[in-house]
């Protein structure tokens, strides 16, 4: 089974982070909510929310940048709304 780095260099269309609020809790997200994902102070990932599995701190957004999905852990990212 192939396995997938996460990206470091951040986000190719604007790497400036957004001014919204941190998302604590990932019930507080809903499909089609506009999101970052960041890791410290950079940006690495911006899109739309397509499904959220908050018992395992998981999001599956859709990368506007690169127009792919992705499932990204609260683990290694934190959640800002835009």
């Amino acid at each position: 089974m192939p396995t997938t780095c996460i990206k470091t260099d951040p986000c190719r269309t604007n790497p400036t982070p957004g001014t919204g609020s941190r998302i604590r809790s990932l019930r507080a997200l809903k499909r089609g909510d506009r999101i970052e994902a960041r890791m410290q102070a950079d940006v690495l990932y911006r899109g739309l929310v397509e499904e959220t599995a908050p018992g395992l701190g998981t999001v599956w957004m859709r990368d506007e940048t690169a127009d792919s999905r992705l499932a990204l852990s609260q683990d290694d990212f934190t959640f800002w709304t835009i």
